[in-house]
């Protein structure tokens, strides 16, 4: 039950977090800053799911740092996002670098999801383990 809950939570995730880009991009903020908060808050959501399920697997431990050190980094860069979004607000010289480190937590962030993918594909079920 919990790999269905995790698979829909990554799928809800990805799609909001490409609205996310989408009204960025479009200069929509109305819509872009409601987009961000439901993208960081089911990415939490999609986290504490894939905890949940990554505990039926023996994980090889060299894949999980791999995805853990991703998985970090883009936890550092996002409230570097999130505040350069905010002063974006008030002070439109700073577009530049909200657009790098937006785009940075993306590219992070969407290589963290491979690596977990990767991960997961290197996996034993516990069972079998």
């Amino acid at each position: 039950m919990n790999g269905t809950i995790f698979v829909v939570s990554l799928v809800v995730t990805v799609l909001l977090l490409g609205c996310t880009i989408w009204t960025g991009l479009r200069g929509r903020r109305r819509a872009h800053y409601p987009f961000a908060v439901a993208t960081v808050l089911s990415l939490a959501f999609a986290i504490v799911q894939a905890r949940i399920y990554g505990e039926s697997f023996v994980i090889p431990a060299m894949r999980l740092r791999i995805h853990l050190s991703l998985a970090f980094t883009a936890l550092g860069l996002l409230p570097c996002a999130a505040v350069s979004g905010f002063l974006l607000i008030r002070r439109p010289g700073v577009r530049k670098w909200h657009r790098l480190l937006a785009w940075s937590f993306v590219v992070v962030t969407v290589a963290a999801m491979g690596a977990a993918l990767w991960m997961l594909e290197g996996a034993t079920p516990v069972d079998a383990a």
